[in-house]
Order: C-alpha cells, then structure tokens, then sequence
C-alpha cells in the first residue's frame, strides 16, 4: 500500500478540522481506494486507506507527519472517507477504556497464565465480572471489586438471577 501514489488513485478524501489541545495542533486526513478484485492478498478487502497525521507544537517542537494503512472490508457505500477516519480514531477510545479497566482492575498484563487455554479463559472471566459490575450500577470500579470481595454470594446472584442485580444503597458509617 505504501507504493501507491496516493495524490493520483485516492478516490475519496477527506480531512478534519485542526484540533487545538495539549500544547499542539493536530489535523487528521485520510485517502481512501478501492483496489481490483485479487490485488490485495487478504480476504474480504474491499477499501484500502492511508491516514496521515500532522502535528505542529506550539512550543517550537518539531512538526512532524504520520502516516498510517489501513483495510476494510467496508464498502464505500457504507464506509465513505469521512467515516473511516472517524471509526479509526473511536477504535482507539474504546480499546484504551477497555485495556485500562481489564488491565487496572485485573492486572491482565502482569498475569502469569500464557499457555494453552489460561490466558483466553482469564480475558474471559475477566470480561464476565466487567460486565457484572457495569450492569450492577458502579461507576467506581475500585467500590465495585471491594463490594464484591467482601460479598461473593452477590457476585454469584448477579450473574445466575434473571432479573439484574442492582447496586445496594450505601449504609451509613457507624461511629
């Protein structure tokens, strides 16, 4: 994809409004083709993207371009320019909060099981109570895992009941 000329075969652009934050501005575009049947040996590929990222600091830093590549199996029609741009970068919000909380919460990154089924099993437990404590009302993450370490029965009720478990009102501290 990088040997492209780009500037000639792109059949739709499209580029983002600089955006001024942290010390920068930053100003996204994407270039989108439709290669032929068979060009790229990939299955299902129906667009090929190129994003390029500029970024200029405020602060004298270098300016500096990136470039990024990318396929599809979206066909134009349902993924013009302007969308792609716009799934790649929600793709990163979402692995980024959901990395964070597995990570965060489960320290998934320094668990030790990484043979045969541990490590698909773990994500997958991991996942189960994420999705308990989403469903049960907590905002806090860190109250949630405390909640349900001192009240396992819970944890099991909320995943066998067919009616959601609902986070319990808090009690007021004793003096």
């Amino acid at each position: 994809m990088t040997s492209l000329d780009w500037d000639r075969v792109a059949q739709d652009r499209f580029t983002e409004n600089p955006e001024q934050g942290h010390g920068r501005i930053d100003q996204r575009s994407i270039q989108t083709y439709e290669p032929l049947p068979g060009a790229v040996k990939l299955p299902h590929v129906l667009q090929v993207f190129r994003i390029i990222r500029h970024r200029h600091h405020w602060n004298g830093g270098p300016e500096t371009v990136e470039y990024a590549y990318g396929v599809t199996s979206l066909p134009p029609e349902a993924a013009d320019a302007q969308r792609l741009l716009s799934l790649n970068r929600g793709h990163g919000t979402v692995e980024n909060g959901n990395h964070r909380r597995r990570d965060g919460i489960f320290g998934e990154d320094d668990c030790l099981r990484r043979t045969r089924h541990g490590p698909t099993n773990n994500a997958l437990f991991n996942n189960l109570a994420l999705a308990i404590i989403l469903q049960s009302g907590y905002s806090n993450m860190a109250e949630a895992t405390d909640y349900f370490q001192t009240n396992r029965n819970q944890g099991l009720r909320a995943v066998t009941k067919t009616t959601p478990f609902k986070r319990p009102k808090k009690r007021p501290k004793k003096n």
